[in-house]
């Protein structure tokens, strides 16, 4: 291995050596191409896309040759006021500077080509403007600024069903969910951008597409998947000549080995990186593979030789800004001076890795990034929706046709009959009187014969019925038994008192089912996940009311507490909002329904944030009520229930936020309680009472507030002589 290191060494020195005379030949080359181009008698719009075109061949390899040949383009496009050439131009001389690393320059070019292209409503070229100024934020490390830009070049794309923008912006989208740690919705991204370059039998897009989804699964350590996924795209840009592309792919490649093991094959695709890098004038490039390099140092525990390949790779990215590999670079060297007993600037070092990860994850960042990405959900689900009902409207239409072809047909077939029924009645008159005396006389022999029958079915339906009587008897004691256990089942999925009790102390639950089993059903979890690099502790706290009670509700909320486990506790979704939405489609899921139905549950959900000091709500057909200083608060939840009426499964509930900065108490509830008849009148109790009856009992011990509301509802029901109508549940807390 130390043989591999020397060769790299020395590989190196050769490199910066040879280098100047590929780039003259590269240099005349394109000089010659200039000359042919400019001096030919070809008309000025075609002289101008092809040098704007040519620019495209040197852009990766000799950037400055492809700065030079823009500007000639640009001038004379200029010049012959060519609005489309000029604007192109732009383009190309952004994304030349931007593999220069250049990004002040490269930003100045690619708005620039964006004006130009609004104001000839060139949408393709549009999107393709946006989508660069968004490349140039993300590798600066503002991913907020980038997703705006990518979900812009997104919609236009779209619009005018551009293949490769769609393609292009689908990747940029993924790769900011990939920093942002979603794997799952980078994977769905880069497959979308995958299948667009595809069907555009554009090869760079699929060779680009590929190398994301091989980072993912680096990012997941599956190394042999990654390697395979990262040598398909790189024999593709070796096809199309795409020295820049190579090297990416190499670079990633190396670190892959690196991570396997196998130093020996991460040097080779190292070496191969930096020369094509070196060759290209690509900063960025250079940059992240000497991040490569000095990590494979230290692994080696080459520790001098760490610290020497991440001093230059820090040198490199902080004068094109590129704090990605920065922060890699600062880390690195951290860990080199600390094995090295230099505590000091392992210390320095560390300190700086921190600060420029911070700036990059910076929570208002995140926010903004975050705010960004629902936007984009928005949009994806707007535009399914879209397609639905445009697929609606042309069958709408169809069966229309149909059943305008049918009324025709109809009424032609009733013209015909018509008349055949005409010159048939005479015939058929005479005989129906005929028919009629034969049929009377043979209706009162039939008569006497079902007299008799009828004694004998009467004698023999007694029997049967006495024996069904035994029967039923002894299903009903067969059902009682299984309902009792039945509820025995239902208890246990109940959480604990006592688990209740040791994360809220101060609370209660009045839970009275109105048959064996109960359609109400509350639920209770306590977890932590982390963001920003910190633990946060979560609360979450339900009460559902499901269709029905007894055994259908009973079953309802089975399925609840099934699909709240797999959503809260498995899959760690912990926004309100977003888990009555899951809900909302594993019920549809669940209950198979391919249209309309009525099956579904009322939900109330609190989520409290410990480290927050907050409370978000989220209700389906159900209402928070709350007390601070005394004050009383209500918030209705949406007026959808849970599956319900509502087969769409992309439905979107609303989630509402309090701050717990202060003592808080707090109430959620099926409609059991306020829709109990009672009272002189035997009226419903109503919510306005039971609101009343909150308010002046809030303030007292939960304990006490829970034996309140059963004395209350037993003497309302006791009143009018009422039995229980419906579930009952009610559950308070304060914090």
């Amino acid at each position: 291995m130390s043989q591999k290191i020397e060769k790299l060494r020395y590989s190196l020195l050769i490199l910066l050596l040879y280098l100047h005379s590929p780039l003259y030949a590269q240099n005349k080359a394109v000089s010659d191409s200039l000359r042919r181009i400019l001096a030919s008698p070809i008309h000025d719009t075609l002289k101008i896309n092809t040098l704007n075109e040519l620019s495209l061949q040197y852009r990766s390899s000799l950037p400055d040759s492809a700065i030079q040949i823009v500007q000639r383009a640009l001038a004379l496009a200029k010049q012959k006021k060519y609005l489309k050439g000029e604007g192109v131009a732009f383009l190309r001389l952004g994304a030349a500077y931007y593999y220069k690393s250049d990004y002040a320059n490269a930003l100045t070019n690619y708005e620039k080509s964006l004006t130009i292209f609004k104001q000839i409503n060139d949408n393709p070229n549009i999107a393709s403007a946006i989508n660069n100024i968004g490349a140039v934020y993300s590798v600066q490390g503002n991913y907020a600024k980038a997703m705006e830009y990518y979900l812009q070049a997104l919609k236009i794309a779209e619009k005018v069903q551009d293949l490769k923008g769609m393609g292009y912006a689908n990747g940029t989208i993924g790769s900011i969910y990939r920093i942002q740690g979603n794997q799952k919705m980078a994977l769905y991204y880069f497959e979308k951008s995958n299948e667009f370059y595809t069907q555009a039998n554009d090869k760079a897009g699929v060779a680009f597409s590929l190398q994301s989804i091989s980072y993912l699964y680096e990012l997941e350590k599956e190394y042999d998947k990654a390697i395979n996924y990262q040598l398909k795209a790189i024999k593709i840009r070796e096809e199309i000549g795409d020295k820049n592309g190579v090297a990416a792919g190499s670079n990633r490649l190396a670190k892959n080995y690196k991570e396997k093991g196998d130093l020996s094959k991460a040097l080779i695709y190292i070496e191969q990186a930096l020369m094509l890098y070196t060759e290209a004038q690509s900063k960025n490039g250079i940059s992240a593979s000497l991040d490569n390099l000095s990590e494979i140092y230290l692994t080696q525990k080459e520790y001098d030789l760490a610290i020497s390949s991440a001093l230059n790779c820090l040198k490199i990215s902080e004068s094109i800004n590129y704090k990605e590999v920065m922060k890699n670079a600062c880390l690195t060297l951290s860990k080199a001076f600390g094995a090295k007993n230099n505590f000091q600037q392992a210390h320095a070092y560390h300190l700086r890795f921190t600060n420029i990860n911070d700036s990059i994850m910076s929570e208002e960042n995140n926010k903004r990034v975050a705010n960004l990405q629902a936007a984009l959900e928005d949009h994806r689900k707007q535009t399914e929706i879209d397609m639905l009902r445009k697929n609606q409207e042309i069958q709408e239409l169809t069966i229309k046709r149909n059943y305008i072809i049918g009324i025709a047909a109809s009424a032609l077939a009733l013209l015909s009959l018509s008349f055949i029924v005409l010159l048939l009645r005479n015939i058929k008159e005479k005989e129906k009187t005929n028919a009629l005396l034969e049929k009377q006389k043979q209706e009162i022999e039939l008569k006497n014969k079902e007299l008799l029958l009828r004694n004998e079915e009467i004698t023999t339906q007694r029997d049967i019925l006495d024996e069904k009587n035994t029967e039923i008897q002894a299903k009903n004691e067969a059902i009682t038994e299984s309902i009792n256990y039945a509820k025995r089942i239902q208890s246990a999925l109940l959480p604990p008192q006592e688990k209740i009790d040791a994360i809220l102390p101060d609370n209660f639950i009045l839970y009275k089912p109105r048959d064996i089993v109960s359609g109400d059903f509350y639920w209770f979890s306590q977890l932590h996940s982390y963001f920003a690099f910190k633990k946060v502790e979560f609360v979450v706290i339900v009460a559902i009311d499901c269709t029905g009670h007894g055994v259908p509700g009973a079953l309802m909320t089975m399925i609840a507490d099934s699909l709240l486990k797999d959503i809260i506790d498995d899959k760690k979704i912990l926004e309100a909002d977003l888990i009555l939405a899951e809900m909302h489609k594993g019920l549809v899921l669940a209950l198979k329904e391919e249209e309309t139905f009525t099956d579904g549950m009322d939900v109330a959900l609190c989520l409290i944030n410990k480290s927050q000091q907050t409370l978000t709500f989220a209700g389906a057909k159900s209402t928070l009520y709350y007390f601070q200083n005394g004050q009383f608060f209500s918030i209705k939840g949406d007026k959808v229930a849970i599956g319900g009426e509502h087969s769409n499964t992309d439905f979107a509930f609303n989630k509402h936020e309090i701050s717990l900065a202060q003592p808080t108490t707090f109430y959620i509830f099926s409609d059991g309680y306020q829709d109990q008849f009672g009272g002189k009148e035997g009226k419903k109790f109503m919510v306005k009472r039971f609101r009343d009856l909150l308010i002046s009992i809030h303030h007292q011990p939960m304990k006490e507030q829970k034996q309140i509301l059963e004395d209350t509802l037993s003497a309302w029901m006791d009143e009018a002589e009422q039995k229980q109508t419906d579930d009952i549940m009610v559950l308070g807390a304060r914090i």
